[in-house]
């Protein structure tokens, strides 16, 4: 009879159960490189002033098999945003031109290739205290910094139709 693993809220980088057996299972698929899992390319907008978080967010991403685009103010999100259609937007609130919820505002009212793209909030304060401005604004989810691989995919699950091929 074998055990079953407990683990603590510290051993687990501070992850809920859940988020530990879905990075659990992802790890699994990429380290047997199973077949019958396909790559997905997906297009992303990253948006973030932070050069650390920027890098480690880029390598997550990456590491998703996802194209991404980086951008570290709001005009340069603006620039992409009139250039190229995502599949998902990764947004930091802290910008240094302008914050992330006029961002939002922004792309929501414009009729372009990304007023309909899934928005993520970026933010290392709470949830509570930004939550409800951030969905107000049209974001579609809030993430809080530090983001780990599985809060990445769990977003791309949750908020990108799934790939469909049309034989």
């Amino acid at each position: 009879m074998q055990a079953k693993a407990h683990h603590t809220k510290a051993e687990t980088n501070g992850l809920e159960p859940t988020e530990v057996s879905y990075l659990s299972s992802l790890t699994q698929n990429i380290q047997n490189n199973r077949t019958d899992t396909p790559k997905k390319h997906r297009r992303v907008l990253l948006v973030e002033d932070n050069i650390a978080s920027l890098l480690v967010a880029r390598s997550l991403l990456e590491r998703l098999s996802c194209e991404v685009d980086v951008a570290e103010t709001a005009r340069a999100a603006f620039n992409f945003d009139k250039q190229s259609r995502y599949d998902i937007i990764f947004l930091d609130l802290d910008l240094p031109d302008l914050d992330g919820v006029s961002v939002c505002q922004s792309i929501r009212s414009k009729t372009g290739k990304n007023q309909f793209t899934p928005i993520i909030a970026l933010s290392s304060r709470s949830a509570e205290q930004e939550k409800p401005a951030c969905l107000a604004a049209g974001m579609n989810a809030y993430m809080e910094k530090p983001a780990f691989l599985a809060h990445f995919a769990q977003m791309m699950d949750l908020y990108i139709l799934p790939q469909t091929t049309i034989s």
